[in-house]
């Protein structure tokens, strides 16, 4: 796994924001792992799995709050997580690095997020996996989560949003 997530992240950003196509990301990457690219994009899928009970809270506040999903990710991966997961049910909003062209923790894909959501930085909560992430989202004025495991974010969500 560290082997293949050594390799994968080689061009994932490029990849991320349309500078190398991403058909061209998943062959390289085959290429160089000597796999087929389907088998390998449905491997790395497989080793970010998408934790349920996260979107069962989602379920209970989405009546309440502006959800959105912001990405980091290859389009064919991501958009094959919202379909199984009926993910389009989930959120108000998605601003993705491959629509945008831009990553996290630029700057630019929050402004773009706020935009879209008609939402203030001192409205908004933004939870991310990744402290650099998080601290772009706290120099713009958000709340912010830093997503550890499941239980660490459930007790400190549950100091903003009360769910059901």
């Amino acid at each position: 796994k560290d082997a293949l997530m050594t390799i994968f992240y080689l061009n994932w950003k490029n990849a991320t924001i349309n500078k190398v196509s991403e058909l061209t990301y998943w062959n390289e990457l085959s290429n160089d792992l000597n796999t087929n690219p389907d088998v390998l994009r449905n491997l790395v899928i497989e080793t970010f799995p998408l934790d349920k009970r996260v979107i069962e809270i989602i379920d209970k506040i989405k009546n309440r709050y502006k959800i959105i999903m912001m990405s980091n990710q290859v389009e064919s991966w991501l958009e094959k997580v919202i379909e199984e997961n009926k993910l389009k049910e989930k959120f108000h909003y998605f601003v993705n690095s491959y629509h945008v062209n831009i990553r996290k923790p630029d700057k630019g894909i929050f402004k773009i997020a706020l935009e879209r959501s008609d939402s203030k930085p001192s409205e908004t909560l933004f939870i991310d996996d990744k402290l650099e992430n998080i601290n772009a989202a706290k120099k713009l004025g958000m709340e912010v989560i830093l997503f550890e495991n499941f239980e660490q974010f459930s007790n400190e969500f549950n100091n903003f949003v009360k769910v059901d």
